[in-house]
Order: C-alpha cells, then structure tokens, then sequence
C-alpha cells in the first residue's frame, strides 16, 4: 500500500470514530415491553418505527418501536436526535371528519318524553388563531365552522298513545376552540385536552309513527359545547382528537338534549 493510501486510511478510520462519538456517553434507558430496562447510547431515532444504538464494539443495532414500551433520552440526546418540527405559516388549519354516536332525551311540545340515539357525522374545518405549540407543548386557540347530520330514532311511552319519532337534523355551526398539547413524545405524538362551544343553526325533520303517521319540518337551533382529546402528529402534521359534548337543540315547542362521543379521523 502506497504512503498516501495509508494517510487515507487512518483518516477515515478518524473521521469513523469521531462520528461514532459525536453524541453524549451513554445514558439513555430503553424499557421493553418486557419491563426489563437497558442503558444504552442512541445515536439515531425514527418516532414510530426505530431507534439505533451503538455497541460496545463500535457496531449499532437497530430496534422496532414495537418492542419498547418507553425510551427515555439524556438532555444532551434529546436535543440532538430530536425529529425536526414541519414549518409552519403564521396561520394553520386543519379539517377534521368526525363520526360519534349519541343518546338523546326529549321534551316534546304536548309535554310528553321521547328516549333515542343514533349517528351523527360533522365536517369540521379548524382555523387557529394563535400557533401551533412547538415540541415543548402549550395553548392552541382555534375558530371553526361545522357542518353536521344527525339521524335519530326514538320512542315516546305515553300510555295508550304511545309511538315513535323518526328525527333527521342538519345545519351548519360556528364555534371556538382551544387545545394544551402535551411535549412531544418519542413516537413522534403530542397528545392533550381541549374545550370547545359552538351554536348550530339547521332544520329538522321529524316523522311520527304511530296510529296516525303525520311529519313536520322545522327550524332548529341550540347550543353545543364539550371536552376534546387531541392528539398531534408533528412529522406529517396531522390533527385528530376525540370528543364527549352536549348538544341543546330548540325546535318549535320542543326541546332535544344529547350525550355525544366520537372521534375525528
């Protein structure tokens, strides 16, 4: 081998270990699904797919997020193999499709009771008015619009006279809404809690079946308001979020009030 083959050598087997030890000394701890626990010293990390450490001997070893159950980084490392935050504009938004299902109690305009359920789908356009927290968390305000449909069915015991209700709602809403996201958690999530209010606005139909079928249509309108379960994926900057609200709808001489849950996609 020639001098200056050899003056290359050594300088790549340098430049291999000073990458090698770029990185804090070790102490990050993995604990496995298992529950055992291992120190180790991550030296790259893929937020819901892998993580790679280096071995005793210079080599690195790669695992699947599937087997860890909780990765905790040093300061040091956790700065350094954090995933890049997506930019963000001075704005931002998000359109949520939610799908719930809910139990409804309703006062009628004879003074009898109806008992029901059913699905209700919304399309929910988001528009914040502060920014998106970074990876540290925080406050997220937001304005949005919704529009939604609802079917119900449901019975009204009434002695002798008792029947059912067929009820299709729909309309649109205009409300506001504020999120605390949590750090940001290996797996690349940031999870939380939210409230939000909103009043609708829309028409109901409604068909009663019983002895003598007749049906009705009418405006309707009401409040909404509820608590939000949010979870933010900042690599592909995607908003989804669970929710559990009640829902007050006003329709002529009656009154509807709902227990809804469901989450968006």
């Amino acid at each position: 081998m020639s001098r200056s083959g050899a003056i290359f050598n050594s300088m790549r087997t340098a430049l291999v270990a000073a990458l090698l030890i770029a990185l804090p000394a070790a102490a990050d701890t993995i604990e496995f699904n298992d529950g055992t626990r291992r120190t180790v010293d991550v030296v790259q990390q893929e937020p819901g797919k892998s993580i790679t450490i280096l071995l005793d001997d210079g080599s690195t070893q790669t695992i699947s997020w599937s087997e860890i159950r909780r990765l905790t980084l040093s300061p040091e490392h956790g700065e350094a193999l954090r995933p890049p935050a997506r930019p963000r504009g001075g704005t931002n938004y998000f359109i949520a499709f939610g799908i719930g299902g809910f139990f409804s109690y309703g006062r009628l305009r004879d003074g009898a009771a109806s008992y029901g359920g059913g699905p209700e789908f919304t399309l929910r356009p988001l528009l914040g008015l502060t920014r998106l927290p970074d990876e540290s968390g925080g406050l997220w305000h937001a304005a949005f619009l919704e529009a939604y449909g609802q079917f119900t069915g449901a019975g009204v015991p009434n002695g002798n006279a008792s029947g059912g209700l067929l009820l299709f709602n729909g309309g649109v809403g205009l409300g506001y809404s504020f999120l605390r996201l949590g750090v940001l958690e290996p797996d690349g999530m940031q999870a939380g809690w939210g409230l939000f209010a909103a009043w609708r606005a829309g028409a109901q139909h409604t068909s009663f079946v019983s002895a003598n079928t007749a049906s009705t249509d009418d405006f309707s309108h009401g409040p909404t308001f509820g608590v939000l379960f949010p979870k933010y994926r900042r690599a592909s900057d995607h908003l989804k979020f669970g929710y559990v609200n009640t829902t007050i709808s006003f329709v002529k001489d009656s009154t509807f009030f709902q227990i809804v849950a469901g989450g968006t996609f």
